[in-house]
């Protein structure tokens, strides 16, 4: 959990700017990076690194909560990130950090909630499966 509030709400080293950049354009970010023609780990840092850092908490929901659906798992991982994405708008309008605030973040970081509960029910299964054939 230190490591993802590290990479989402730790200062950048750019300056500081006098605006605060906001996108509300599902997908506009997202289309950008896809299209960009310049250095690829840019674009794999910015779209499958929003993802991968949020697998580990839709894992961490399946394991620690009882009934868990994918409803409340889409619910956790939309309201962890709306929760990052306003902490990084309202420390940036403060001027204590430098980021944006970025609907495209809130999408692939939820659906990297989401994965992370699907990778967790199919390892339950694959365990339930081969406990069954040891027996």
């Amino acid at each position: 959990m230190e490591c993802l509030l590290y990479l989402t709400l730790y200062p950048t080293s750019a300056d500081i700017p006098n605006n605060v950049s906001v996108n509300l354009v599902p997908f506009k970010t997202i289309h950008l990076y896809i299209k960009f023609e310049g250095n690829i780990m840019l674009q794999i840092i910015n779209l499958l690194g929003n993802v991968v850092v949020f697998i580990p908490i839709g894992l961490f929901a399946l394991s620690l909560m009882r009934r868990v659906t994918l409803l409340i798992i889409f619910i956790i991982g939309l309201g962890s990130t709306l929760f990052i994405e306003f902490m990084q708008l309202i420390l940036s309008i403060t001027g204590i950090i430098s980021r944006s605030f970025d609907v495209d973040d809130l999408i692939l970081n939820t659906l990297g909630v989401l994965i992370g509960y699907i990778i967790g029910v199919i390892g339950k299964k694959l365990t339930l499966l081969k406990a069954a054939t040891v027996r």
